[in-house]
């Protein structure tokens, strides 16, 4: 494996990690929205009035349930495509200290780590928590892959000649 080192002009601006922020949690809650809207909605059908008394009582469940599928929303995005709604919007993407896709460890900490007290700040420093706690960097796509394939076809030139 050719290691490659990711510098500053691979990295994702702080504006487009800001964008993703902002893209993804616009996402997330329209996707609680629309989940709410189909339980009250199987709740009406069915001539319950729980998911009213659940809505208007629930709210450490509906708070704890929010943070689960917050967590879910990250985890499951960057595990299979090392990308979410924003930064496929914004074309970033997250790759290990290795260049390649996270593994689902290190897609699993990055989720986790946003569990930290005020993490969805710490981009405004150098790397954000859950990128420097994963071993993980958010990437500008294009600039990435054509970087590392000009790193490869460099590293191909020395192998195809042959000693004399």
């Amino acid at each position: 494996m050719l290691h490659f080192e990711i510098g500053p002009e691979e990295q994702a601006t702080k504006g487009q990690r800001f964008a993703n922020y902002r893209i993804d949690y616009f996402a997330f809650f329209a996707l609680i929205f629309i989940l709410m809207f189909i339980v009250g909605f199987v709740s009406m059908a069915m001539g319950s009035d729980a998911f009213n008394q659940w809505a208007v009582t629930g709210g450490v469940l509906l708070n704890l349930v929010s943070i689960f599928l917050y967590l879910v929303y990250y985890f499951v995005f960057e595990a299979i495509t090392g990308r979410t709604l924003g930064k496929f919007i914004t074309g970033t993407m997250v790759i290990n200290e290795d260049g390649e896709k996270p593994t689902t460890r290190d897609a699993l900490i990055r989720t986790l780590c946003r569990l930290i007290p005020f993490e969805a700040f710490s981009f405004f420093g150098e790397r954000g928590w859950h990128d420097s706690i994963s071993k993980t960097y958010v990437v500008r796509k294009h600039i990435y892959i054509t970087r590392k394939n000009q790193v490869l076809e460099f590293d191909e030139i020395g192998k195809d000649s042959e000693v004399i």
